[in-house]
C-alpha cells in the first residue's frame, strides 16, 4: 500500500508517513481532512484524487 500526502510525497508505509508529518494525531487529522490518502496498488489511478478530496463520486457499475 502507498501512502500518499497531498504535498506530493509518498510513504510505503504508515510509520514512515507519521514521521514525516510530525506524529500520530497530526497523521490522523490529515487523514480525516483528506489530505493523506491510501492507495492500493501503484500503478494508482487515484493519484490526481488528491486535489479533490472526498466528493463521493464512487459508482459501482
Amino acid at each position: 500500500m502507498i501512502i500518499k500526502v497531498t504535498t506530493g510525497e509518498q510513504f510505503e508505509t504508515r510509520k514512515e508517513a507519521k514521521e514525516h508529518v510530525g506524529g500520530k494525531w497530526v497523521f490522523e487529522r490529515l487523514v480525516k481532512n483528506g489530505e493523506i490518502r491510501f492507495i492500493k496498488d501503484g500503478n494508482n489511478i487515484a493519484s490526481d484524487g488528491l486535489h479533490y478530496p472526498k466528493q463521493g463520486n464512487r459508482s459501482l457499475s
